[in-house]
């Protein structure tokens, strides 16, 4: 809309390019960013893989705030926005869940949903929080071991016999219905795992 793109880059920069003239300015987050750029309200906001969430000021680049998650976000999850909670939202490489208060950067609250030791393949790499502004829920995915996880989950015929599965075995489950106020299991969904699918450049 200002006729600006925003990216981030490894070499530790968010990057703000005139989409006509190619002319960059630049911020320095000091750590690598391979997240995409969130951007609202005129805010910019970066992810770096040393685990801190920077908002900047679209128009001058100057920080607003900087959160420290205290963990490395190298295999986190994207950043998402809830504009009725106004709370920045990601999930790190400790498997905690973030929201961040928009306006000071302060912690809304933090919460790990899973029992699952931190580290491959337990972690949020390659998905999105999404947001569910009107129940007041954000769904967070988790990749899990395939062999344990996709094999071993038992043939159920409802919904009701997954959840009772996922009850009684926490670390089976990979979604997370989290309430967006504060961070609690809202509901467990009644989901077995699953993994996209893709080719190898190998």
């Amino acid at each position: 809309a200002d006729g600006y793109v925003y990216a981030g880059s490894a070499d530790g920069n968010l990057y703000k390019v005139d989409a006509v003239t190619g002319a960059a300015q630049s911020y320095a987050a000091g750590s690598p960013i391979n997240r995409g750029i969130l951007i609202v309200d005129g805010a910019v906001y970066a992810l770096t893989e040393a685990g801190r969430v920077h908002k900047v000021d679209a128009t001058t680049l100057a920080a607003a705030w900087v959160y420290d998650s205290g963990a490395t976000a190298l295999n986190a999850t994207g950043l998402a926005y809830s504009a009725t909670r106004a709370v920045v939202l990601f999930g790190g490489d400790d498997l905690n869940v973030h929201a961040i208060r928009a306006a000071d950067g302060a912690r809304q609250w933090r919460t790990r949903p899973t029992p699952n030791a931190p580290g491959f393949p337990n972690e949020f790499l390659f998905n999105w929080p999404v947001v569910a502004e009107v129940n007041g829920v954000v769904l967070v995915r988790m990749r899990l071991a395939h062999p344990d996880s996709l094999w071993n989950f038992p043939r159920v015929q409802t919904n009701a016999e997954a959840r009772d599965y996922l009850v009684d075995n926490p670390a089976a489950q990979n979604v997370f219905a989290l309430d967006l106020d504060d961070g609690a299991k809202a509901f467990i969904p009644a989901i077995g795992f699953s993994g996209p699918e893709y080719q190898s450049t190998d």
